[in-house]
């Protein structure tokens, strides 16, 4: 798979990548500093690329919010 690829993750993958909480995860999300969810119907996702990004970025130093 290309790294231009980016597909949907729910939040149980969410957590599971990031080990961070959901309460941790809603919190930086209303704070501007996690990637937004998207609305598909009832049901709301993330992207893989937004998330890993946001990883890297923790990771460099690079803080949001």
């Amino acid at each position: 798979m290309s790294d231009n690829n980016d597909r949907f993750l729910r939040l149980p993958d969410v957590l599971d990548r990031t080990a961070l909480s959901r309460s941790v995860v809603y919190r930086l999300v209303q704070q501007d500093a996690f990637p937004k969810q998207i609305k598909i119907g009832a049901t709301a996702v993330w992207s893989e690329r937004d998330v890993n990004q946001w990883m890297e970025d923790i990771k460099a130093g690079v803080h949001h919010g």
